[in-house]
């Protein structure tokens, strides 16, 4: 195993944006306005040039350590092509949206017809006042900044120092969230970060406007918080665990106080994992404490009791039983996202292979609105039904306004991390799996929500899945049916652990 390089001052101006741009995904009140978006983007070129250079000077010195693992230009490649695909549709539009207070008509513009279109909305703007617009070229920006972020953390963490200092910024980040969490459901506030409020959009997040991007986000974090717990228990175990529960329960707490049906349910999840592997431990403590134990317990169990009252959690709970005929709607998340979910494969049917463009959704549903008939009675009481602006479901709205190639690049992108991740058993390495099942989690969260479409959770979401494929090569070197051309004592795991 070859030693580790010594920094350079480029590989610790790269962590430092590289760890800035992780914590701004969300202190830039969750990267919603025109301007964080902007700010967020400038980070992530600077982490993307930084990540290259870091990449040719260890590579330079190093020119044996190349990675032969063929899926980091699968997935590379992908996210290029994914964001090149939405910078067509941006530039070549077809339709130009009139809307009125209640209703929206395309008209159609001379255009490419061959290539990847989309509608010419307002690059920001607002319907109505308090609709908010987007179109292609809005998504372009989105898009761009988390992949030339991802890009530059999978290129620029090349070193055991680069990928420890990485994996300590999202740990912070991750407990420090779970309190801003806690602290800012207990307060009440209708205001993200206690700054900016907004009485239509806010549902009941402190980083994030829309409560269900703010848990996804936090599974994220919660997911390295309970993976660095699990190591540290098997390869640094502390001499009273009560400091390790404690976390566990700060990190839990964190997520499910969010008020998110679809964030309690991934903090059970997580919390179901970590306990099972904990087991050992756990069984140990208990046979020669069992009174510490029991009383330690009990505590912890009122304090989560506790904390999920006061957060609103107990609420978040009874929302389950509010939900009619799950047999039929419940993977889509409910009955309205269920029919939400037809009219974006409505609007698939008529153009499958291109879609009709990102950002396109909003414009096209009341055009959609006499093919789903059953709606007209499951819509909520709000002045807007005939423009609603999302899916509730991204990979139904990827279908509708991006169409199977641009649904396939996407997945793409995460689909050869998964595959190596369930080729190397990662279920048998806690410290690696958890963060990874909240990975797993949050994808599938995009059946249901809208977690693709924001700047700083879709970030966030990739510097995960690169990170912990690079543990996973770390800890399970390469045989030859992973590489397009297997080479025999590669220095890329001990490169960089």
């Amino acid at each position: 195993m070859p030693r580790e390089t010594r920094r350079t001052s480029t590989e610790e101006a790269f962590l430092f944006i590289a760890g800035v741009s992780i914590f701004a995904s969300s202190w830039l009140l969750g990267v919603r306005f025109l301007w964080a978006q902007w700010i967020l983007f400038g980070l992530c070129l600077a982490t993307g040039l930084l990540g290259l250079r870091v990449f040719q000077i260890s590579h330079r010195h190093h020119p044996r350590c190349a990675e032969p693992w063929a899926g980091w230009k699968v997935s590379g490649v992908a996210a290029i092509a994914f964001v090149t695909f939405v910078g067509v549709q941006s530039a070549n539009v077809a339709f130009i949206p009139q809307c009125d207070v209640n209703n929206c008509v395309l008209i159609p513009v001379p255009h490419v017809a061959w290539l990847p279109s989309s509608v010419g909305g307002p690059f920001d703007g607002w319907l109505n006042g308090f609709i908010e617009t987007e179109n292609a070229a809005r998504y372009l920006l989105i898009y761009s900044a988390a992949a030339l972020g991802c890009l530059g953390v999978a290129l620029g963490t090349q070193s055991r120092f680069g990928l420890r200092t990485l994996g300590t910024v999202l740990v912070v980040h991750g407990l420090l969230s779970a309190v801003i969490c806690i602290a800012h459901q207990a307060s009440g506030s209708t205001k993200v970060l206690w700054l900016k409020g907004d009485p239509v959009l806010f549902l009941g997040a402190p980083f994030f406007f829309y409560k269900n991007h703010n848990a996804a986000y936090q599974t994220l974090l919660t997911g390295w918080v309970l993976g660095w717990l699990a190591w540290t228990s098997v390869r640094k175990p502390v001499r009273s665990p009560t400091l390790g529960f404690a976390l566990f329960v700060l990190a839990e707490v964190g997520l499910a106080s969010i008020r998110s049906r679809a964030g309690l349910l991934c903090a059970a999840v997580l919390g179901a994992a970590w306990l099972f592997s904990q087991k050992r431990v756990l069984t140990q403590r208990w046979r020669s404490h069992r009174v510490v134990v029991s009383l330690v317990l009990i505590v912890l169990a009122m304090a989560v009791g506790t904390a999920m009252w006061q957060t609103g959690g107990a609420g978040t709970v009874r929302r389950f039983g509010q939900e009619g005929d799950l047999i039929r709607t419940g993977l889509h998340g409910g009955k309205f996202r269920f029919l939400q979910h037809q009219f974006a494969l409505e609007m698939f049917k008529d153009r499958p292979w291109f879609g009709w463009g990102a950002g396109s959704f909003l414009y096209n549903y009341a055009g959609y609105d006499a093919r789903v008939p059953e709606m007209a009675s499951n819509r909520p009481v709000y002045s807007y039904y005939l423009l609603s602006p999302h899916a509730d479901g991204d990979w139904y709205e990827l279908l509708a306004e991006c169409g199977v190639v641009g649904t396939l690049l996407f997945a793409g992108v995460w689909l050869p991390h998964l595959a190596l991740w369930w080729r190397r058993r990662i279920w048998r390495d806690p410290g690696v799996f958890l963060p990874a099942l909240a990975a797993v989690l949050v994808v599938g969260h995009g059946l249901v929500d809208s977690v693709f479409r924001n700047a700083g959770l879709l970030l966030l979401l990739g510097v995960c899945v690169v990170l912990i494929t690079k543990r996973v090569l770390l800890r399970h070197p390469l045989d030859e049916s992973d590489s397009v051309r297997p080479r025999e004592n590669t220095c890329w795991p001990g490169h960089v652990a």
